[in-house]
């Protein structure tokens, strides 16, 4: 009983701080961490009277000078801890040093939360098993803006909810702009943040691909068509139908982008005036043009600063890679609004390349975007050198590497009025690319997403690539693992409590 007088202070401390962990521990249970919590302060308050004699005795003593000393330092000291936390909560600032940095957003997604003006409503309904995930998830995006609001609610305990937003699926998030709403079945970066874009956009922007000449089909979803292409546009908001000027007679006005995708057949000269009087107005384009085609395009977009060359690019290293040295792998990329913070490989099958005429016309400013490894050429003569079954460069004919596959114009026009406008161009030597045959390879569908976005100049809708853990693995032999099991689990606890035990047994004897 004297034993349990003299350390029920020690037993009463260890409760008071068991009590206050559990309230983080388990949150759902906190009548646990109240009882553990009052069992330390009564514990205590009987420590204080059954030791009443002694404290009164030592309250005598010189020692209560060095007590009081001591008392002050602990204050001082978690004074100190608590305004160093009050102030990291003023001041927050986060660090991912991941390799793949997948617990950071990208600066696209920072600077569309940073411009919301009204405050979004995010639902995410997950069952215990999930919600942990989308919680961190929807947490990263609260921390970057004051006007994200987000709830976690489970379908099963809140059914009445589920039945008002229509939830048929768990997993499924809700997000709500004002009178707008969304539904996603993910909680990718690359789906929530476009989903805030298109719900929070005033405007659609409309696609048009052009039909009649062989091009390929947003609705074809064969490997020739571009039906994943066309899905990933509408998840972002835009409205992507197809174009035949042939019946039309015009191109439509509610038209923002026209892509014309390989036409196999030559355009007629009134085609290629609609989309010259097109751009003239101001509006985008953008032309995937194969080689040996498109010969009506040529001379239009030569008044743009850009030239279709007559060749066959032909790769060296992308043999090594793919097998295939008519198939171009690009990761050189010039600074672009296009490419900015884009580090990813491209895949063009069968391509041409696409130049820059130096100098450029009046009020025309060309970029080569993107570029070849030096060890690739530009083939003028591929039907001679496929005769022969081997690839070799000619200096006197060929193109020397790095050849360029991709070029951006941005023409300036003025209207009668003196009033300037901005058009855009896009000429890609390739259209296969971005086909669903290889749409999905490395960065294709990121790169050509993103000159689609700006074309319709959504600086926010560049496309985000998602990040992915890279697997970091050690494996360990029976007697390994036996050893840093005893060693950090036995050993040295042991050895700490028998350190613990010697310091208080030599206290007690001096």
């Amino acid at each position: 009983m004297e034993l349990m007088k003299k350390i029920l202070n020690y037993i009463s401390v260890v409760l008071i701080i068991i009590g206050i962990s559990l309230f983080k521990i388990i949150p759902d249970k906190v009548y646990i961490a109240w009882i553990v919590l009052i069992a330390g302060i009564v514990g205590y308050i009987l420590y204080l009277y059954f030791n009443r004699d002694n404290l009164k005795d030592s309250l005598k003593r010189k020692s209560l000078l060095y007590s009081s000393n001591l008392l002050i330092i602990i204050i001082l000291v978690l004074a100190i801890i608590v305004a160093f936390n009050i102030l990291t909560i003023k001041l927050q600032k986060r660090y991912d040093f991941t390799e793949g940095k997948i617990y950071s957003l990208s600066p696209q997604t920072i600077k569309v939360l940073k411009n919301l003006k009204h405050d979004l409503s995010i639902k995410a309904f997950y069952s215990d098993t999930g919600s942990r995930i989308a919680e961190d998830t929807l947490k990263l995006y609260s921390f970057y803006s004051p006007k994200i609001r987000y709830e976690i609610i489970d379908p099963n305990k809140n059914p009445g909810i589920a039945r008002r937003y229509n939830i048929t699926a768990e997993g499924t998030t809700v997000i709500e702009y004002g009178d707008k709403e969304e539904k996603l079945e993910s909680l990718g970066e690359e789906e929530l943040t476009n989903a805030i874009i298109k719900i929070t956009r005033e405007t659609k922007k409309t696609v048009y691909f052009l039909q009649g000449h062989g091009e390929a089909s947003s609705k074809d979803s064969d490997k020739s068509g571009m039906s994943i292409l066309a899905d990933a546009l509408k998840k972002t908001g835009y409205i992507v139908k197809d174009l035949n000027i042939a019946e039309k007679g015009k191109i439509p006005e509610d038209c923002d982008i026209l892509v014309v995708a390989g036409p196999q057949k030559p355009l007629f000269d009134n085609e290629v005036k609609m989309i010259d009087d097109f751009l003239k107005e101001g509006k985008s384009v953008l032309l995937m043009v194969d080689p040996d085609k498109g010969e009506k395009l040529e001379n239009m977009i030569k008044k743009y600063g850009i030239s279709l060359d007559k060749d066959v690019v032909v790769d060296l290293v992308s043999r090594v890679l793919s097998g295939d040295p008519l198939m171009p792998i690009v990761n050189k990329y010039e600074y672009h609004e296009i490419t900015k913070n884009f580090k990813y490989a491209a895949l063009f099958p069968y391509a041409r390349s696409v130049t820059a005429i130096k100098p450029a016309p009046k009020n025309v400013s060309v970029t080569e975007l993107a570029k070849t490894s030096p060890n690739a050429w530009g083939e003028t003569n591929m039907k001679e050198e496929l005769k022969t079954g081997k690839l070799t460069f000619n200096p006197d004919k060929d193109k020397p590497g790095p050849v360029s596959l991709i070029a951006v114009s941005e023409i300036t026009f003025k209207d009668k009025k003196g009033n300037e406008k901005e058009a855009r161009l896009i000429v890609v030597g390739d259209s296969d690319f971005a086909k669903n045959s290889f749409i999905g390879a490395s960065g294709n569908e990121n790169l050509i997403l993103n000159m689609i976005n700006y074309l319709s100049q959504e600086k926010d809708l560049i496309s985000i690539t998602p990040k992915s853990a890279r697997t970091s693995a050690i494996t360990l032999t029976p007697s390994e693992g036996n050893l840093i099991f005893y060693v950090s689990v036995v050993i040295l606890p042991l050895l700490l409590l028998f350190a613990g035990i010697i310091v208080w047994v030599r206290r007690r004897a001096l």
